[in-house]
């Protein structure tokens, strides 16, 4: 289809005013200009709804960005959603030679004594002597097995299989086979990335082979290993059965005064995980004390994000737009440089988003989340205590920072550092009720008032840009608005309907124009050819007269 009068032009060739000496052209685009006007009204339609669609798209990755970064699990260190988030210490060992340790969630300030009896140890299977070295050399991780074969200072293995080419173990009830033709690396490689729970090697330098329990600890004491008589692993060859087990060890220590043993040298108790490093008999004492610098700096980054999310929003919803500076035609286009058409179109596309509801609604839903109080049962009791940000130094600025939090720097240090529990339990508190976009009422209502500060934020986050369905087969409300790249409502949003309804309706006002313009060319040909005729009669009656 046509886009506009002068390429409607260029496709038809035309002979006009041979007999009137009418500049027929001429007229008849001055008298298309009009309907050309109608057109061209109706792209600037079409562009004002592409810029807003894409100012609605900002809007929806701006609060993406958001939720990458505080929201997320995968992200442990900034997902406030965690309480382990929150659970930043500075801890020193006396000895971190004997033990060291980090404290999590929950965790209150203070030392432990720590005394080491035994390190945890793996079961081991281990070649008591060299195994290669005679007249074939010694083995390679690179020969193949049946190089191995010939290189062991006891005498070949016996492969079997169908071909008589293979060798089988059996380790832990694991089955691992591998060709003759295969390397020893490949079979170490597969026995290693198996179920058996083991991890096999070879040292060239030491001409041994060596099988460790992957698991520490007495229940790790599990490692059988079975050639199925190749002989490949018997006492006169890889010498890793009989007596050759050497079994696990559990850990012992002593913390505080009390005794227990542990499977791993890394264990978790009252919510703080002891590493113990191996220097057995001796103690040390740790350290944790809160790192109140570091749970700051993660509050602030995450109001400083809040901030400007707020402030971005505010802007685009109050920004009234310019009616000076319509979207161009394309016949403004062709008379102006692209320069200029650069500086136009920034003063054009300036408050696309005026007033807009949904803004409106997030802000005014996100404020909301950061005033209420977040209300808490107390012990076992039916009290609720109720708690917000001014409680621990956040507060809002005056009506015109429109939301924008300040935080008291000092307010909020003290009250990390004398109220841990409640600052966590601000944010992260979360409600029995789960979030879904299906929720009741009332429902809805429950879990706002028992919702801490991240989760109302992560719901509000959530109806906006959720990606799932709810049972109406609906989107989060910006993305059916107007979608985002990656999703299926990258097509299928409402903006995108009415740019396609702006679409159809140029397509239909270029034929009726198009129409329009054969019609004048025909009436101007009838008219060329009403004088045509009227000259040739006008000659012959003055030939006749001559």
């Amino acid at each position: 289809m046509a886009s506009s009068i002068s390429s409607i032009y260029n496709t038809t060739l035309r002979l006009t005013g041979l007999s009137s000496g009418i500049d027929t052209e001429t007229i008849i685009k001055q008298l298309m200009q009009v309907e050309q006007m109608k057109v061209d009204k109706v792209k600037q339609e079409k562009q004002l709804l592409e810029w807003k669609k894409e100012d609605y798209r900002s809007i929806t990755n701006l609060l993406r960005s958001f939720k990458d970064e505080y929201f997320d699990i995968l992200k442990p260190e900034t997902n406030m959603r965690s309480q382990s988030a929150y659970a930043k210490y500075n801890e020193t060992s006396s000895d971190p030679d004997v033990a060291t340790a980090i404290g999590g969630a929950g965790v209150i300030g203070t030392s432990h004594t720590l005394t080491v009896s035994e390190i945890a140890e793996a079961a081991k299977a281990e070649s008591s002597a060299a195994v290669s070295g005679g007249a074939n050399g010694t083995i390679s991780l690179n020969d193949t097995l049946e190089t191995v074969s010939a290189k062991l200072t006891a005498g070949s293995i016996t492969f079997g299989g169908a071909n008589n080419d293979e060798l089988t173990l059996t380790i832990n009830g694991v089955t691992i086979t591998a060709k003759k033709n295969e390397t020893l690396n490949t079979l170490i490689n597969r026995v290693n990335s198996s179920n058996a729970g083991v991890k096999m090697s070879y040292s060239p330098f030491l001409d041994k082979f060596t099988i460790n329990a992957k698991e520490t600890g007495l229940s790790g004491n599990n490692i059988t290993v079975t050639d199925n008589g190749s002989g490949f692993v018997s006492a006169t060859r890889l010498n890793l059965v009989d007596n050759k087990l050497t079994g696990g060890k559990d850990a012992s220590f002593t913390l505080d005064g009390k005794t227990s043993t542990s499977k791993s040298n890394t264990f978790t108790i009252d919510g703080v995980t002891y590493t113990l490093k191996g220097k057995t008999g001796a103690s040390t004492t740790i350290t944790l004390e809160q790192d109140t610098d570091g749970i700051y700096n993660l509050i602030k980054g995450f109001v400083d994000k809040y901030n400007e999310i707020i402030s971005t929003i505010n802007n685009e919803y109050n920004e009234k737009r310019n009616r000076d500076y319509p979207p161009l035609t394309d016949a403004q286009k062709e008379e102006m440089t692209e320069n200029d058409i650069k500086l136009w179109e920034e003063k054009a596309k300036a408050g696309m988003l005026y007033r807009d509801s949904i803004l409106g609604n997030i802000t005014n839903d996100m404020r909301r989340a950061m005033y209420d109080s977040i209300y808490t049962t107390s012990g076992d009791s039916n009290t609720k205590l109720s708690y917000n940000l001014a409680s621990i130094g956040i507060t809002t600025g005056s009506y015109q920072d429109m939301g924008k939090l300040i935080i008291d720097e000092n307010k909020l240090k003290e009250a990390i550092k004398n109220s841990p529990e409640q600052v966590i339990q601000l944010f992260t508190q979360e409600s029995d009720v789960a979030y879904s976009p299906d929720l009741t009422a009332v429902q809805r209502k429950e879990r706002y008032e028992e919702n801490g500060i991240i989760y109302r934020l992560y719901d509000i986050i959530e109806n906006n840009i959720r990606t799932t369905r709810d049972s109406s087969g609906k989107k989060g409300i910006l993305l059916e608005k107007a979608g985002i790249a990656g999703d299926l409502t990258d097509t299928n949003n409402l903006m995108n309907t009415a740019i396609a309804e702006k679409d159809s309706l140029i397509d239909t006002l270029l034929v009726k124009l198009q129409e329009k313009e054969e019609r004048y060319y025909q009436k101007f040909a009838a008219m060329e050819e009403a004088l045509s005729r009227m000259n040739s009669q006008s000659a012959w009656i003055s030939q006749q007269m001559g």
